[in-house]
């Protein structure tokens, strides 16, 4: 690559709209230094028409952070008493669609995400398929929250 030019579009924040094809690359859980039991947010991965994109959910409460939780309710393991899990193992490199928006704040602009529809039996590495990752959980028609979708 030659140093004497610079891709001034990966300093653009993508068009804002719907995605087909992304790719959800992990989650990330950060929690509060003073109570080590309070999540402050969660940071999604993102590559979204091939840029890398970091979205952040902010912690209880945050309108964001319950409609990813109802996105992914259907695909969560219960302890048997009314709590509910994802194994975050589970959940890198897994295809989705999603609507992008950009938001402004103190002259920065966010990338901020929603309507997250997952497509569990794709991943990026086809020989886990039907074989592992995220088809090992039930579909919305064999779980009690699909009315959450």
């Amino acid at each position: 690559m030659n140093n004497n030019f610079l891709n001034l579009s990966q300093f653009l924040p993508l068009q804002e709209g719907h995605y087909d094809g992304c790719m959800l690359k992990g989650i990330e859980q950060r929690y509060s230094l003073e109570n080590p039991q309070q999540l402050d947010y969660l940071i999604l991965r993102f590559v979204i028409d091939g840029r890398e994109i970091e979205d952040r959910l902010f912690g209880k409460g945050d309108v964001r952070l319950i409609d990813f939780s109802k996105s992914l309710m259907k695909y969560a393991q219960s302890d048997g008493n009314s709590n509910y899990a994802i194994n975050l193992d589970d959940w890198v490199d897994v295809t989705c669609s999603l609507d992008y928006e950009n938001y402004m704040r103190n002259d920065r602009v966010y990338p901020r995400t929603r309507n997250w529809s997952w497509n569990p039996g794709s991943t990026s590495d086809d020989s886990r398929g039907l074989q592992g990752g995220l088809s090992q959980y039930p579909t919305s028609s064999d779980n009690e929250f699909s009315d959450f979708n």
